[in-house]
C-alpha cells in the first residue's frame, strides 16, 4: 500500500510544517512524502513524526466529522422551512376558496 492511499496531502503537509520543513509551492503526495523521510528530525526520532502525522490525521478526521455533522445540520433545518413553508402555502390555498365566496355572497 503506497502512501498516498492512507494519508491526505494535508496531512503530510501538516507534518511537514510542523517539522519547519520548507514546502514548494506546488508539491506532490510523493515528495512530500520524501522530503519529511529524508529530514533530520525523522532520522533522528522516526516515531515523534509518527506521532505527528497520526495526530494530523486525527484532527483532520474531526474536522471532517464535524463539518458533515454541520452540513447534515444545515440540510435538516434547511428542509424544516422548507416543509413550513408548503404548509403555510398550503394553509393560504385553503383560505383563499372562503374569501372568495365571502366576497361573492356580499
Amino acid at each position: 500500500m503506497s502512501v498516498s492511499n492512507i494519508f491526505k496531502k494535508r496531512d503530510l503537509k501538516t507534518v511537514a510544517e510542523e517539522l519547519g520543513l520548507s514546502i514548494p509551492a506546488s508539491v506532490t503526495i510523493l515528495e512530500l512524502k520524501d522530503l519529511i523521510i529524508n529530514s533530520t528530525v525523522c532520522k533522528d526520532d522516526a516515531e515523534f513524526v509518527k506521532e505527528i502525522l497520526a495526530t494530523a490525521v486525527e484532527e483532520r478526521k474531526q474536522r471532517e466529522e464535524l463539518e458533515k455533522d454541520e452540513r447534515e445540520k444545515k440540510f435538516e433545518l434547511e428542509k424544516k422551512r422548507l416543509d413550513n413553508e408548503l404548509e403555510l402555502a398550503r394553509i393560504r390555498a385553503r383560505e383563499i376558496p372562503s374569501d372568495l365566496t365571502e366576497t361573492s355572497n356580499s
